[in-house]
């Protein structure tokens, strides 16, 4: 009872590739600064009560 629709076993391969980086990729894709220019941190959003845009999510 040959099965003529078989083909060979070949061993499975694992290859590892390990990348070494100077500093952390997204460390320097963005600057967050939380205070205003007058060195006072902005604790609430500022809302513009006539902002009437439309905005597409």
């Amino acid at each position: 009872m040959s099965n003529p629709s078989k083909r060979p076993y070949e061993s499975l391969s694992l290859t590892v590739l390990q990348i070494e980086i100077e500093q952390s990729i997204a460390a320097g894709s963005a600057n967050v600064t939380p205070i205003n220019s007058n060195q006072q941190v902005m604790e609430e959003w500022e809302e513009d009560p006539t902002d009437n845009r439309t905005i597409v999510w």
